[in-house]
């Protein structure tokens, strides 16, 4: 077999490789609606809680199992402002500390009034978890994240 064909074989083959590669992806994350097949039902759950004013959404499961395609999915369907925030999990997680971790990436905004003759208005931003970094009581509890993600506003994630 001539050279030049033999190259010219490698060359197509080498693309095809490139092309499946591409196509191919089993562990990166689904972002398409089209290619989520059979999750309709937990997608519909998790889309209608997150559209529900007071509602909020926590995906969680086993590595592997679909969870990242499962936020990418549902930030297509979102109708409101949504701060998507991604936090890994390990065994020595408890409620408290798993809550901090949502709350160390969670950037909000205050806005705080000196009181005085010459009052000043100053808008301040901080993380969730600075709320927390001070608090005696042993740990977040469900009311504290009731309270904590009432009536946010949120910033711009700082670099």
């Amino acid at each position: 077999m001539p050279e030049r064909k033999r190259v010219a074989e490698r060359s197509e083959w080498q693309q095809r490789a490139l092309e499946a590669g591409r196509l191919f992806t089993p562990a990166a994350p689904i972002s398409a609606e089209a290619f989520f097949a059979g999750r309709i039902g937990q997608l519909r759950r998790v889309v209608d809680a997150v559209n529900q004013r007071g509602q909020h959404a926590m995906i969680f499961g086993e590595r592997g199992v679909g969870k990242t395609s499962m936020a990418n999915v549902v930030a297509t369907k979102i109708l409101g402002p949504v701060l998507p925030v991604r936090v890994n999990c390990d065994t020595t997680d408890t409620y408290s500390s798993l809550w901090m971790k949502v709350f160390e990436r969670t950037p909000v905004e205050q806005t705080v009034t000196d009181m005085g003759l010459m009052s000043t208005t100053t808008t301040v931003h901080e993380f969730l978890a600075d709320r927390f970094r001070d608090d005696e009581g042993g740990g977040i509890v469900p009311d504290d994240v009731c309270r904590a993600l009432e009536g946010l506003r949120w910033c711009p994630v700082r670099s």
